[in-house]
């Protein structure tokens, strides 16, 4: 029954192998604790489940694996194998407390640019080269359109036009979102490392692509921002550079809406938060 909800899940829902991922972990977990095929699993035990994991995870990390499993439930409803879920009329509250994302400072951000640059120019062999030109377009990509990484690491040669100056981009679900790029920065780095990559064969179809000439890894985005990081400054991710290009888009007058449509978010809610963070800008700049 998990293979064939995961399938369905997989094609008819179009989630992603990471989304995938998760769910099967947690319906597994879910399923040492209680038989999903007991006839008596009520909303007493979901209750009950969902006491059990809060002694252990984070309230987020609760909500995903509820979540997972009343998507279970429901598709067990749907394939009539059961007649009722054991979460009808049952209300879940989980209060959570709202953190603020985590930004890169201006400062900080151009130290990061300018030890990417600064490599760049100082590159002794052809593979260096290489490598250095597509960290740059990498983390210029990064804080120019605030991608997923796994969106950046997933963009093809034919998603990228430079001459229209737009990227396609293939978020959560399959859902697709085109972003124009305006910097002139950004697009000369696009443009050198396109030069660059036109040169290697490669089997695969991924515009960044790593010293073996497949697709780039997500950790591996992850160790180019560590590589040119400052070592006197705090862990940077690529997420965070999705939260500053947010901020900064809010910050330069984008409205929300632009905002949400930029990165992809589903639920306007979701982008809400980055409000916060520029009502603290504006309190700093009073």
């Amino acid at each position: 029954m998990l293979e064939s909800y995961i399938c369905y899940c997989k094609y008819q829902k179009n989630l992603n192998n990471k989304t995938l991922k998760a769910y099967r972990i947690d319906l597994m977990q879910f399923f040492s604790w209680v038989s999903p095929y007991d006839a008596y699993v009520s909303s007493t035990h979901i209750e009950l489940y969902i006491e059990h994991l809060a002694k252990a995870y984070k309230t987020s990390t609760v909500k995903r694996k509820i979540a997972a499993i009343k998507s279970f439930y429901q598709y067990l409803i749907y394939k009539e194998y059961l007649e009722h879920s054991p979460f009808e009329k049952l209300q879940v509250h989980l209060r959570q407390e709202r953190l603020l994302p985590r930004t890169i400072d201006n400062y900080t951000l151009s130290r990061i640019f300018s030890a990417a640059y600064s490599d760049l120019r100082e590159s002794q062999s052809n593979n260096h080269y290489f490598v250095s030109m597509r960290d740059v377009a990498v983390l210029e990509l990064l804080f120019a359109t605030g991608v997923r990484v796994s969106e950046l690491c997933s963009i093809t040669c034919e998603n990228l036009n430079l001459q229209n100056q737009v990227v396609l981009i293939k978020g959560k679900g399959s859902k697709e979102r085109c972003i124009y790029i305006s910097s002139p920065p950004v697009i000369s780095a696009l443009a050198s490392y396109s030069a660059l990559r036109t040169t290697i064969d490669s089997p695969d179809p991924y515009f960044f692509l790593n010293r073996d000439k497949h697709r780039l890894s997500e950790q591996s985005v992850r160790r180019i921002i560590c590589r040119y990081t400052p070592t006197d400054a705090a862990h940077y991710t690529p997420h965070m550079f999705r939260h500053s290009f947010a901020t900064h888009l809010l910050e330069g007058g984008a409205s929300i809406r632009q905002v949400q449509e930029m990165l992809g978010h589903e639920n306007i809610i979701t982008t809400e938060i980055y409000t916060h963070l520029d009502n603290e800008h504006l309190r700093e700049t009073v």
